[in-house]
């Protein structure tokens, strides 16, 4: 991987869902989670703070908007999606 930690951003409206994750990923010392917000517009103005995550993992079924075509482009990342079952 070279330099650093690969930066993940993770963006969930379950607070439990996204702690647990944030957990689990941060105890591997090649990833760090550099913030975790619970929608859409959030997600914009943590992608607007300066720190570029490698990867945004968000929730599928949630339906997480963007915003506006304008911010869309701005995203330069992968986007990983989540998607959970009530089973």
């Amino acid at each position: 991987m070279g330099k650093g930690k690969f930066k993940i951003l993770l963006a969930d409206d379950h607070v439990l869902l996204r702690d647990a994750l944030s957990s689990l990923i941060n105890s591997f010392e090649e990833f760090i989670v550099i913030n975790s917000v619970g929608n859409g517009r959030e997600l914009i103005s943590a992608m607007g703070d300066g720190s570029q995550p490698d990867l945004i993992v968000l929730d599928y079924l949630q339906g997480i908007h963007i915003g506006d075509g304008d911010k869309r482009s701005e995203i330069d990342t992968f986007l990983g999606m989540l998607r959970t079952f009530a089973n």
